[in-house]
């Protein structure tokens, strides 16, 4: 009896772990939960529609999460195709299984984006300074990164993430001022902006590094330096 329950346990812990390897590595791959996932984001926002592929369960080790992932959807908001290359969500695996998944993360991951499409996007946030300087003071150039979305258990946003590259760019500060070829790296939360490796072009003075740091505190706080 006790060599069947130690026989028995050890191929039960070696099922376990061929699974997590599994998950771990290659996932496994179906489309059974794509109506499910499409059904809850259309709830939420009817102005983006989804259509996904072949979604893959994986199993984040780090953080010991469930998460789906999915390449090469086809994504719009409000009529305005979104160039995402990848699209991870974590979720519960309980309410997985009973069909009503309980998101508590999403990371949206984007190839790179033309200046002119990113300010499409723009104009559907609500009015900031921030909002009106890329509308009226950009142009040219391209981005790309990464945002990662947090979120309650009644689906409402907790906090977020970005993190990226902007290649390219040209701002305008006023009618005669510009800084042309713009490239920076920037991470960004609800409480600090990070940008580094910053690059330009000021009136034919060749800036090749850079950086600055914005704290959120009572208003902005800025903290940077400028090499040239």
């Amino acid at each position: 009896m006790k060599k069947f329950l130690f026989i028995f346990i050890f191929f039960l812990l070696l099922a376990i772990t061929s699974i997590i390897v599994f998950l771990s590595v290659s996932g496994y791959e179906t489309d059974r939960f794509n109506n499910i996932i499409i059904k809850e984001i259309y709830k939420k926002d009817q102005n983006l529609k989804i259509d996904l592929n072949k979604i893959k369960i994986k199993l984040d080790l780090k953080k010991f999460d469930l998460f789906l992932s999915t390449n090469k959807p086809k994504l719009t908001y409000a009529g305005i195709n979104l160039a995402i290359s990848n699209i991870d969500v974590y979720l519960d695996f309980i309410s997985l299984i009973r069909s009503k998944p309980n998101v508590s993360r999403v990371i949206f991951s984007t190839n790179k984006i033309k200046i002119e499409e990113f300010k499409k996007l723009v104009v559907r946030i609500k009015p900031s300074n921030l909002k009106s300087f890329i509308l009226n003071n950009t142009n040219s150039g391209e981005i790309s990164g990464k945002l990662n979305l947090s979120f309650n258990k009644d689906f409402l946003l907790d906090n977020y993430k970005i993190n990226g590259k902007v290649q390219n760019i040209n701002f305008k500060i006023n009618n005669n001022e510009k800084i042309n070829n713009t490239s920076f790296n920037f991470i960004a939360d609800d409480k600090l902006i990070l940008i580094n490796s910053i690059s330009a072009n000021y009136k034919d003075i060749i800036i090749p590094n850079g950086s600055i740091n914005v704290e959120k505190k009572d208003g902005y706080i800025l903290d940077g330096s400028i090499g040239t």
